[in-house]
């Protein structure tokens, strides 16, 4: 039995060109019903507390992750990742 994957409408960790947040890409802004649940109370505790939470992915199709790895294998994923996003910024983030 499959579960469904269902679209979230969240901001992500990207930016437009004129700094503005954007969106959840639509094809990374799938998930499961609980899934989407947690992440929205996750998200209003968050904003209780006074913060936003933003994500930087969330599903990728069986394509998106072997091009995801092929380009880590082949030590290409620096051509397009911005050093802010890296895991290592994102923990120095959260702590902030």
């Amino acid at each position: 039995m499959n579960t469904p994957l269902v679209p979230i409408q969240i901001l992500s960790a990207y930016k437009s060109q004129s700094g503005q947040r954007i969106f959840l890409p639509q094809c990374m802004a799938l998930c499961t019903p609980d899934t989407q649940q947690a992440i929205f109370s996750i998200a209003k505790d968050v904003e209780a507390k006074g913060g936003q939470l933003f994500l930087s992915d969330l599903f990728r199709s069986h394509d998106m992750q072997w091009q995801a790895n092929l380009d880590y294998t082949l030590c290409v994923l620096s051509r397009y990742l911005d050093e802010k996003l890296n895991s290592r910024n994102h923990a120095q983030n959260a702590q902030h």
